[in-house]
């Protein structure tokens, strides 16, 4: 995508796609957002996809000074740009969870495939003694001297010394709880525009301009994880988004105002839901 197709699809996410003094400059702020999420090494072929318009536009909303970054990238956008860097560029496929066998794990993709076997790799053993050198074999014969002097036949190839003796081979490495949820971290949030009762994990809720907003947590679900997150991202029109919600602390008393840009960040801290909120006048 050019910076001029990925300026549009900002404005049109951040809904200021009629305010000519933002769109002047909004390539230019794309662009920015753009290097540096190239220079934190994400692939060319990612940083100008459709997958880091999200991203381009968390950024863009920092510099124009609208969310927490003061006129700065925010903590938000530096994480979202470390999530692109282990996208591989090749159809969005992105790795959802890993599946342990006996010496060996399977890679499972957002896009319902997986991986073949691949066996799990042991520690290596101490390296053996090296063998004696073989015997230098005897120089072959000189071959005749032709008009264009021909060369000698090469010498035989000396015996070969024995092999030192073999290392012990290394135990099989086994998955652990920690590395399989630092494997969790590298997946990329799923991007939605409605929201899902109850709410689903590491997923982003963009919804746009709503008079009434409904959020519902789920801190019983067994597949939940300390760490996992959901971000809701609402406008509050001039009349003031009603929100409700449930098994979420600190968000009761949260009140949206009119005319602003409302931000709500849970993450699950082992045995509930805890909400960061923030709101931007508009």
């Amino acid at each position: 995508m050019t910076i001029d197709e990925i300026a549009v699809k900002v404005s049109l996410l951040l809904q200021r796609s009629t305010d000519e003094s933002f769109l002047s400059v909004l390539p230019l702020y794309c662009t920015e957002a753009q290097q540096i999420i190239k220079n934190a090494g994400v692939k060319d072929t990612v940083a100008e996809s459709a997958k880091a318009v999200g991203v381009i536009a968390r950024g863009v909303l920092d510099l124009w000074n609208f969310g927490a970054g003061e006129g700065k990238f925010s903590p938000l956008f530096f994480q979202l740009v470390e999530q692109l860097k282990y996208d591989d560029g090749t159809n969005g496929k992105l790795i959802l969870d890993v599946e342990q066998g006996d010496g060996w794990f399977k890679l499972k993709y957002t896009d319902g495939t997986e991986s073949e076997e691949i066996p799990c790799v042991g520690k290596p053993g101490p390296q053996g003694e090296q063998g004696p050198q073989g015997e230098k074999g005897d120089p072959g014969p000189a071959g005749p001297v032709g008009p264009q002097g021909a060369q000698g036949e090469q010498g035989e190839q000396g015996l070969q010394g024995p092999a030192g003796p073999q290392g012990e081979p290394g135990n099989d490495y086994v998955l652990t709880d920690n590395d399989k949820q630092d494997i969790a971290q590298l997946i990329q949030n799923e991007v939605r525009t409605e929201t899902d009762t109850p709410l689903v994990t590491n997923v982003e809720y963009y919804l746009g301009t709503r008079d009434k907003v409904t959020l519902i947590f789920d801190p019983n679900n067994r597949k939940i994880k300390p760490g996992d997150t959901i971000y809701v991202n609402f406008t509050s029109g001039d009349t003031p988004t009603i929100l409700s919600s449930s098994a979420c602390k600190g968000l009761k008393s949260f009140v949206p105002n009119a005319n602003s840009i409302c931000e709500i960040h849970a993450q699950y801290d082992g045995s509930r839901w805890v909400c960061l909120t923030a709101q931007t006048e508009v």
